[in-house]
């Protein structure tokens, strides 16, 4: 055997040994940390398209529909604002099931978007349902945007608390911080329409808005990252 080949059993040799047996067990710490950066990285557009998508088509549609509601406890409902809510309201339920169905729904990974509607729908109705006798017995509460102020309280802590349960799923900051923002957002113009007396009749069509302005915004905003 010549030197050059000992020399090359030598190296074997020493790179086995630097080389960690096969039957080793995998580090737990590193591998939790690997997929702590891999959760991080995650965000709704990746892990549930349908999602993201959702916050253009309903921005638009509740920037379309609350002023047009607004309209007619203004004026009245004629047929026009009628057709016009049955139009907007069934365009806007239709594209949401288009995307919905364009896509595969995650069993697993993001919170159900349909329970956490729920929740939301019941607090506005619970909210709705405690206001309506008080209403009626404190003279000039109704003429008062109270209603929609609360409305818009239910649904701005509902949009903090999905910014919180997204980081238990490994969300990334950036759509976590799109759900704080627009929560914040809508208690902020919440607490700001009895002080807009200018809008006192407009304050639901103010909301709608306001919110149709977030979903856009919070739309482009995570389209770009």
């Amino acid at each position: 055997m010549t030197d050059a080949t000992r020399g090359d059993g030598r190296s074997d040799e020493s790179t086995r040994g630097t080389l960690p047996s096969q039957g080793a067990d995998p580090d737990p710490e590193a591998l939790r940390s690997e997929l702590g950066q891999i959760k991080r990285a995650v965000g709704l557009h990746e892990s549930a398209p349908y999602w993201w998508r959702w916050w253009l088509v309903e921005g638009l549609g509740v920037a379309l529909l609350f002023p047009l509601l607004n309209v007619g406890f203004v004026y009245g409902f004629s047929w026009p604002i009628l057709v016009g809510l049955v139009a907007v309201f069934g365009g806007h339920q239709y594209v949401l099931y288009r995307i919905q169905r364009a896509y595969d729904e995650p069993a697993t990974g993001v919170p159900d978007w349909g329970t956490w509607h729920v929740g939301v729908y019941a607090g506005l109705g619970a909210w709705i349902v405690a206001y309506w006798p008080v209403s009626e017995s404190v003279a000039g509460l109704s003429a008062t945007p109270l209603i929609w102020v609360g409305a818009g309280i239910v649904m701005g802590v509902a949009f903090v608390y999905m910014g919180q349960l997204l980081g238990a799923y490994g969300i990334r900051s950036a759509d976590r911080n799109a759900f704080y923002v627009g929560g914040v957002w809508l208690l902020a113009v919440s607490a700001a329409l009895p002080w807009l007396p200018t809008i006192e009749e407009w304050a639901f069509a103010t909301l709608g808005l306001a919110y149709g302005l977030y979903c856009v915004l919070a739309y482009i905003a995570l389209a770009r990252r």
